[in-house]
């Protein structure tokens, strides 16, 4: 029976990669243990099984991205939306989570001037770990929040403080809770990037990861991985 060694020794030389980018054959390895060690949690699956599994091809990290939801996925803030009644004047706040789900009526006006900003910040896991080892390893991270465009300073502050900056940085701050907002977003994205074989998405949203799980079908080439983040400080 083939070990779980042999079978990295072998899928690593199948990368053909010449050894001044052993880097990437050791991200690739450490990739197939991920991906090994979480169907081995899961259960209900043999040592052969998995292997199978995983071992159809190897996953290029640099052909990878991951993409977050910032609010209740990267951070948990006490920022929000304000919501003013035009006639009365009267106010009252939306939470992040309120606002993915709210939908205003004609007499009402939003205020998105405090959600523009990151108040009282606090990160929250697996996202934030995920985020910053990622972008440690100068990959692609992209931040997709309902935000407006004016809040993409404040969270690239915010990130910059957790370690989670530079060039593979993409802020995409779509102004909007409708989930669909987010796919579009995302397909724009995507589009035109031939390179891109692989992305994971988490959000805490289920709606928005239904959104952007449609995506499937426009890019069959793509495997998405779609995570609904469950919140942890």
């Amino acid at each position: 029976m083939k070990s779980f060694i042999d079978f990295l020794n072998e899928k690593t030389q199948q990368l053909s990669l010449p050894y001044e980018e052993a880097q990437k054959a050791k991200e690739a390895r450490e990739s197939w243990q991920a991906e090994y060690d979480r169907h081995a949690d899961r259960g209900g699956m043999s040592h052969e099984q998995i292997i199978k599994k995983i071992g159809a091809e190897p996953v290029n990290e640099a052909r990878k991205i991951r993409v977050f939801d910032f609010d209740d996925t990267l951070a948990k803030t006490d920022s929000g939306v304000i919501v003013r009644h035009k006639k009365t004047g009267n106010t009252r706040k939306l939470s992040s989570g309120e606002y993915a789900k709210f939908g205003p009526d004609d007499e009402e006006e939003l205020d998105f001037s405090e959600f523009n900003k990151v108040k009282n910040a606090k990160p929250l896991k697996p996202a934030d770990t995920i985020a910053r080892e990622v972008s440690r390893k100068k990959k692609e991270v992209v931040i997709l929040t309902a935000r407006q465009p004016k809040s993409a300073k404040s969270i690239r502050k915010y990130l910059k403080g957790r370690g989670i900056a530079g060039k593979h940085l993409k802020i995409i701050a779509v102004g909007s809770s409708d989930p669909n907002a987010k796919r579009t977003a995302l397909k724009a994205h995507l589009t035109g990037k031939k390179k891109i074989t692989h992305v994971d998405f988490m959000d805490d949203h289920r709606a928005n990861v239904e959104a952007v799980g449609e995506l499937k079908k426009e890019f069959p080439k793509i495997k998405f991985r779609l995570r609904v983040a469950k919140q942890h400080k």
